[in-house]
């Protein structure tokens, strides 16, 4: 004779257990990924470096994006780190990638936002000549990866870019090099613009630069996300943490139920 209560029973905490692990895998990834912006508060791992001090930014103005103005004038990195505003994070040891989507909502000429990474003597010092790379998008349009070891900034390579005012770029460090990815949608395939060579140091920094030159009028940047498997698992993950949690309660309620 079939026992249907206890077959029941059986089905149901298989679902759950099922369902469960499935959460959690989803909560794992997205804990190891990303910074996605949709809070309205910015992780404590971020640092906002500014050494102007005339620029800002806000997770407020675009929903689910990061924006960071730079004011008018001269906030270029080049022969020195320069004023510019940096949003930036702690690299890891060894190898790594950081990737983005962003778009530049007032884009005046000779300007430009990006990824930058940095060595960590540059961090509030606007007289810094490097280590310094940028991978970005500029006016032209174009993205290109310019760095400087010990003052002296090289633009070694760049390609133009199929939309004025919106990039997705990807910077992988391997060993000394910098490999510089550009792809203009979503869906679309990485391109490999070009490898970069050069000794970042032991201690680095790795985030976005925003910047003008020749006197170029204010700067709207916005960034979509900031993802990188390397560094990814220090952002909290508000939304997808609070389902494992109700998921995790749902499972024990139901598990005592059962008893």
């Amino acid at each position: 004779m079939l026992n249907y209560s206890r077959d029941f029973k059986f089905f149901v905490s298989d679902l759950l257990a099922l369902t469960l692990l499935s959460l959690l895998a989803l909560c794992m990834g997205a804990a190891y990924g990303d910074d996605e912006f949709d809070s309205t508060t910015l992780s404590e791992a971020w640092i906002w470096d500014d050494p102007s001090e005339e620029c800002e930014w806000n997770l407020t103005e675009v929903s689910g994006w990061l924006q960071i103005i730079c004011a008018p004038g001269e906030h270029d990195v080049w022969d020195s780190r320069g004023p510019g505003p940096m949003m930036l994070v702690k690299a890891p040891e060894g190898d790594y990638s950081v990737e983005t989507h962003l778009k530049i909502s007032v884009f005046p000429g000779d300007s430009y936002a990006g990824l930058v990474v940095i060595g960590a003597e540059g961090l509030g010092n606007p007289d810094f000549i490097g280590p310094w790379g940028l991978w970005r998008l500029e006016v032209g349009p174009k993205v290109n990866w310019s760095f400087a070891v010990a003052g002296g900034a090289n633009e070694a390579f760049s390609r133009p870019s199929a939309l004025p005012d919106e990039a997705y770029l990807k910077l992988a460090k391997v060993g000394d090099d910098w490999e510089c990815y550009y792809k203009e949608k979503e869906g679309d395939d990485w391109e490999l613009v070009g490898t970069g060579n050069m000794d970042i140091g032991e201690e680095h920094y790795v985030g976005f630069s925003v910047g003008n030159w020749n006197g170029a009028p204010e700067v709207k940047a916005e960034l979509e996300y900031f993802r990188s498997p390397e560094i990814g698992a220090i952002f909290p993950v508000e939304s997808a943490g609070k389902l494992c949690a109700s998921w995790g309660r749902i499972k024990v309620s139901a598990a005592r139920r059962q008893q």
